[in-house]
């Protein structure tokens, strides 16, 4: 399925996820705008990560919920917590997001 008015407009489906997932990774929200728990966000902030983008820059793969790659263990590390702690930050961050309309950091 193509979408657009002409030939050089074009898109596709597959093209139009592809762009929808590379302006997600772009996205960069301060973390001071979510509705995190105090506790939370000062950990993150104390670590200096200020924005989901830092979380996801200084952390490639680190948003991937499952416990390959290392990307959430490398967060535990850098935030000096334990894995399931630098998980559940994941997955409260995500829920922030969800709640103001935005697409999770993790895939």
């Amino acid at each position: 399925i193509k979408y657009g008015d002409n030939d050089e407009e074009m898109t596709t489906v597959a093209e139009a996820i592809n762009i929808t997932q590379t302006q997600q990774k772009l996205l960069s929200i301060p973390l001071l705008s979510l509705p995190l728990r105090p506790s939370t966000l000062t950990a993150l902030l104390r670590r200096g990560f200020a924005t989901t983008g830092d979380i996801m820059i200084n952390n490639t793969n680190t948003m991937k919920t499952g416990n390959d790659d290392g990307g959430i263990e490398n967060l535990a590390e850098e935030l000096g917590c334990s894995v399931s702690q630098s998980a559940d930050y994941v997955h409260e961050i995500n829920d922030a997001l969800y709640s103001i309309g935005f697409p999770p950091v993790a895939a």
